[in-house]
């Protein structure tokens, strides 16, 4: 008599928890797992699957037994998403809930293209791993089960994987749009970023293009949202119907996730022209390059919503500057800054400049030229990095050998970088960054213009305020 094959119906989707979570004192944020939620929502428009998405990050999941609950919904496909700081905690994991008969188990995020290998080796708990943008092989891989059954899939999987490339999301005018229930909405939110409204925030987040051209020295596929150096653009039309559904769940306020919103002039145009024309009333606010921007294009995107954008300015020394592959096209980069901050001011969008310390061969004095730079930008936010070894980027390529790999787990650039290539001791940096701090957010100037400009919010809105005021404690 045959043997009726298994049915896998029921897919946990899961991002694992990161054992930096509660134990970084600079306030950052908890944003959803877009892979994760495409995946939850193609697998249940074009698959018909039961889907259960489980994010270890979230206030709530924090304490629960998470293998208990996982084995209690008894998932027939497990696919956990990873990073570097939190693989050792997915493969631990991993192997937990393993030891349920017939669980088929798949690895994705960005830990699994920077070590395939480890995924997939004989000590692995996981059958299948996916690297770079799998929301889509997702689908495929679960329809394979159910047609071929796991050995089969296992071995199509494995067979390349010795050569096997990331996979990419090509259309993603195709993929359905994530949706969010009410909890969600609630959790997900760049906590610390206040805004120029005077209601509360209710955060959306919304991917409108994937792939970055550049490489930055210090990038890493880990702090990224996409994959890949080609730039693939959504159109216009998709990214509004997004907006206009995020709208429907009560979404007042849009992040484009993009690595670089401004990387297509031409998309952001017409991304700008569309929202215009559809009347849709929505602020939001982007990533963009610092050398992308002008006063046209900045023009169009305040009229259609634009009320912060998130600047790299990273340093204020030409040195550093030509480490970091940051300047292609040779502008002056102190000039082209200020003028684009003093646009901003002008049209009445807020800046967040976002700078890095602790360089490579970085000097005292380099640290004080940015600290300098970016006082004299005058923007509304500041975000001060330490310079971080994260694997993938072109830093980390040429200096791994002094990073043992049981240790990246620990790195994180809000805490003192566990390799510190700069000329600076610790405990310099550490003060350089409070003195950072407190030349920005002790000035009177500051004090005054920002209570007029988030007074109201913050009142809206308490748990920013609450959030934003624990850099005091690292002044």
């Amino acid at each position: 008599m045959a043997q009726t094959r298994k049915k896998y119906q029921r897919i946990l989707l899961m991002r694992m928890h990161s054992p930096l979570i509660g134990k970084v004192k600079h306030p950052h944020h908890v944003y959803p797992p877009l892979p994760l939620k495409y995946m939850e929502a193609l697998l249940r428009r074009d698959g018909g699957y039961e889907v259960k998405l489980i994010d270890s990050w979230l206030p709530s999941e924090a304490g629960e037994d998470l293998v208990g609950k996982v084995k209690a919904w008894s998932p027939d496909v497990s696919i956990l998403m990873a990073n570097p700081v939190d693989s050792q905690a997915a493969f631990e994991f991993g192997t937990e809930i393993k030891k349920e008969d017939g669980c088929f188990l798949v690895a994705v995020g960005q830990e699994v293209g920077l070590n395939l290998e480890s995924f997939l080796s004989a000590t692995s708990p996981f059958d299948v791993a996916l690297p770079g943008e799998s929301e889509v092989e997702v689908l495929s891989l679960v329809n394979r089960l159910n047609s071929r059954g796991p050995e089969k899939v296992r071995a199509l999987y494995r067979s390349s994987s010795n050569g096997l490339k990331p996979f990419s999301v090509n259309d993603a005018d195709g993929l359905p749009f994530p949706t969010y229930d009410r909890s969600e909405i609630d959790s997900y939110c760049f906590s610390s970023y206040p805004l120029r409204m005077k209601k509360k925030a209710r955060w959306g987040f919304v991917l409108s293009s994937r792939g970055c051209p550049y490489g930055c020295y210090f990038c890493s596929p880990i702090m990224r949202k996409t994959y890949g150096a080609k730039v693939r653009t959504r159109s216009a039309e998709n990214v509004a119907d997004e907006i206009e559904h995020l709208m429907s769940l009560g979404i007042n306020v849009i992040s484009f996730e993009d690595d670089d919103l401004t990387a297509r002039r031409e998309h952001v145009l017409s991304l700008c022209r569309e929202i215009r024309k559809r009347k849709l009333k929505i602020n939001w606010i982007s990533h963009a390059r610092i050398d992308e921007l002008d006063p046209p294009l900045m023009k169009e995107m305040k009229e259609a919503g634009c009320i912060l954008l998130r600047l790299g300015v990273e340093t204020g020394s030409e040195r550093v500057l030509k480490l970091f592959r940051k300047n292609p096209r040779g502008k002056n980069w102190e000039e082209t800054c200020k003028a684009v901050f003093a646009e901003a001011r002008r049209l009445g969008i807020a800046t967040n400049a976002l700078v890095i310390i602790g360089s490579p061969g970085e000097t005292r004095q380099e640290v004080e030229a940015t600290i300098r730079l970016t006082l004299a930008l005058d923007p509304d936010l500041i975000q001060v990095h330490f310079f971080t070894l994260y694997p993938g980027s072109p830093a980390y390529d040429e200096y791994k050998d002094r990073l043992p790999r049981d240790e990246i787990s620990k790195m994180h650039h809000y805490n003192l970088p566990l390799v510190n290539l700069s000329r600076l001791s610790q405990e310099e940096l550490w003060e350089l960054r409070s003195l950072f701090y407190k030349r920005f957010f002790l000035r009177p100037s500051f004090v005054l213009k920002h209570i007029y400009h988030y007074g109201i919010f913050y009142i809206q809105n308490p748990k920013v305020f609450r959030q934003l005021s624990k850099v005091t404690g690292i002044l």
